[in-house]
């Protein structure tokens, strides 16, 4: 597998052991801290979000983090691709059991036109599922190494994934101002379906640790979750209208 770029406050050592102790343990021992950028350099920002686009200060440090990160591998030539995790990721039991192999079989059968794969998320708009049984879809998921990558178009959440150099190239100009990370990328996907592909990778191989408070959150009004729901049912109808793809918002999100 690709290294793996952690991004992780010089002030909290702890989430650094807690996350080397348990990439440890699921065979993940190639990863490099990445300190990230303190939210007092982004006083200024809202402290409570009313609006589903605008991010905190610690939200604006993270999210700068995530292309200084970027930006870093831009210089390194030889890499292709960079893994990307936050301190609160948390390697799945499915990850755990694939031996390294299977693990680089994986993403070598990513679709070839991926700009961002997901490895871990919260999807909000999403291509529609074929339609399996229960059953078989099950089955088909806990074969070892056996994975499917789903279109996503809208996401929470930038714990863990890959992005490609061509992704970088493309989305790194289009990020600043920064503002709601994954909102800021999502709106790019929805807008430009032909231009920017990000596929979600189930099952997941990392959750967000959420027994973990995460240094980023800040209580959010009523308004931007309703905001929020507004945007994806906008994004589905364009989708739809302009480029005929059918998409599904998770029913927890409605």
């Amino acid at each position: 597998m690709l290294s793996i770029a952690v991004i992780n406050r010089a002030a909290r050592g702890d989430r650094w052991a807690t996350l080397t102790r348990r990439f440890t343990a699921a065979g993940l021992g190639d990863i490099e801290r990445f300190l990230a950028v303190e939210p007092a350099v982004c006083a200024g920002a809202p402290t409570t979000v009313s609006d589903h686009r605008e991010p905190s200060p610690a939200g604006i440090a993270c999210a700068l983090s995530h292309l200084q990160v970027w930006e870093r591998a831009l210089a390194r030539p030889a890499q292709p691709a960079i893994v990307v995790c936050e301190d609160d990721a948390m390697p799945t039991p499915e990850l755990a059991r694939l031996p390294p192999p299977v693990r680089e079989r994986v993403l070598a059968a990513a679709p070839a036109d991926a700009d961002l794969i997901l490895l871990g998320c919260t999807p909000l708009l999403r291509a529609r599922a074929r339609r399996f049984s229960p059953l078989r879809l099950t089955r088909k998921l806990a074969m070892p190494g056996r994975s499917e990558f789903r279109r996503v178009y809208y996401f929470n959440g930038t714990w863990a994934y890959l992005v490609s150099r061509r992704g970088i190239e493309q989305l790194l100009p289009r990020l600043r101002p920064v503002r709601h990370f994954d909102h800021q990328i999502s709106e790019l996907l929805a807008a430009s379906p032909e231009v920017f592909r990000a596929y979600e990778l189930l099952p997941a191989w990392f959750h967000h640790d959420y027994q973990s408070p995460s240094d980023v959150d800040c209580p959010a009004e009523p308004a931007a979750d309703a905001a929020l729901l507004a945007a994806l049912r906008a994004a589905q109808g364009a989708l739809h209208r302009r480029h005929g793809i059918r998409t599904e918002i998770p029913p927890e999100c409605v």
